[in-house]
């Protein structure tokens, strides 16, 4: 039943064409066909709507998320799961994860998780220790970020909107890239709320395409000191990133115009992240040279 829901979800992001940014609001159709509840799954909790619980009592963009159940606390013993997919084409640099949650769980004992899967969902791995993340609150205060290896960030309760933000660079390239989110807890009744879901961002980064955007330029290319960024639109943080997927330097932006020193950096190819006031992500790739 488990091998025929992913097939399902493969044929139908197929189906949809390619695509190398995209947004899901919950709020209408534009492009939530890319979000699967997995039905296979005994009592999945996994619903869009409003949310009219004790903590959950809006979405991030009204009127609907995605919630552990848009009503009740979630239950004891539960494993609920919905996927995401993704497609593209040619050779690829990254992929990129946004998204705004609240949690509201038993600290440890009940917990979200998210995993990555580039074979077409045969094999899963931990998003968290395979990527270089950042989680921010709604005022834009530093929560955790930059954790290979760190198992589980979403579980407690949040004091307000959280901002999730990754960078994954996984090889070899794929044609799909799914992402699993699941939501587990334990034997223990807690009647807390669980995960809500709001505001996806995705985006792809392959070599060969041309940037389309012009909203931001980065020069000169390649570059032996200094790198500028030029941008017509507000940015709050920015990263490089190296071919390998590592971060090399992560810092938020206060100020314009923006000056970058990487003449330290060895020889290569670099990614510089850009996260823009309004949370979306650009990627622009440059060459570093001595």
């Amino acid at each position: 039943m488990k091998k025929f829901f992913l097939f399902s979800i493969f044929i139908t992001f197929f189906a949809q064409g390619y695509s190398q940014f995209g947004v899901i609001t919950f709020d209408n159709a534009t492009n939530l066909y890319r979000i699967k509840i997995d039905t296979s799954v005994p009592n999945n909790k996994w619903q869009i709507g409003k949310p009219t619980k004790t903590f959950f009592t809006s979405a991030y963009s009204i009127p609907n998320a995605i919630v552990t159940d848009t009503i009740h606390p979630y239950p004891t013993n539960n494993n609920s799961v919905f996927y995401l997919g993704t497609t593209i084409f040619g050779g690829w640099m990254g992929t990129t994860l946004d998204f705004f949650y609240k949690m509201d769980s038993d600290t440890l004992n009940d917990y979200g998780k998210i995993e990555i899967s580039i074979d077409t969902g045969k094999t899963f791995y931990n998003l968290l220790s395979y990527s270089q993340y950042t989680v921010y609150d709604s005022v834009g205060n530093f929560i955790v970020g930059n954790g290979f290896g760190s198992p589980i960030v979403f579980t407690g309760k949040s004091h307000s909107w959280y901002d999730f933000n990754m960078y994954s660079n996984l090889l070899p390239s794929p044609d799909t890239i799914i992402y699993r989110f699941t939501f587990h807890s334990d034997a223990i009744q807690s009647n807390r709320d669980g995960w809500m879901i709001d505001n996806i961002s995705y985006g792809l980064w392959w070599e060969g395409i041309q940037e389309k955007s012009s909203d931001c330029k980065i020069f000169p290319d390649p570059v032996k000191d200094i790198l500028q960024l030029d941008s017509k639109r507000k940015i709050k943080e920015i990263s490089v990133v190296s071919e390998l997927g590592r971060t090399i330097l992560l810092k938020p932006i206060n100020f314009t115009p923006i000056s970058i020193d990487v003449k330290d950096l060895s020889d290569g190819i670099y990614i510089l992240k850009i996260i823009n006031d309004d949370n979306t992500v650009m990627m622009k790739k440059f060459i570093k040279l001595k």
